[in-house]
């Protein structure tokens, strides 16, 4: 999204983007009253984000993986492209 452009790629950087946005909506300095809350919130959706970001870069290898081995011919690597499973090559 357009609010995550300015996060630093860091653990807990929206902790940091949620205390600047809110200081600069209500005027204020330091933290909001409630903040752990956020904070404890924050720390369980972190490790559910990572779990899932985790298993879809190991899905997408797996893919690659199967792709390119398509392409293995006598263990030496062909220049054509074919389609898993089909005849044809592209």
């Amino acid at each position: 999204t357009i609010g995550s452009a300015g996060a630093a790629p860091v653990p807990n950087a929206g902790l940091v983007l949620i205390i600047t946005a809110y200081n600069t909506v209500f005027g204020g300095e330091g933290e909001p009253t409630n903040f752990f809350i956020i904070v404890a919130i924050d720390w369980l959706m972190d490790r559910f984000q990572t779990a899932l970001n985790i298993t879809g870069d190991s899905m997408v290898a797996r893919i690659v993986t199967h792709l390119a081995g398509a392409n293995i011919v006598d263990g030496k690597p062909t220049s054509q492209l074919s389609i898993v499973g089909g005849d044809e090559d592209i």
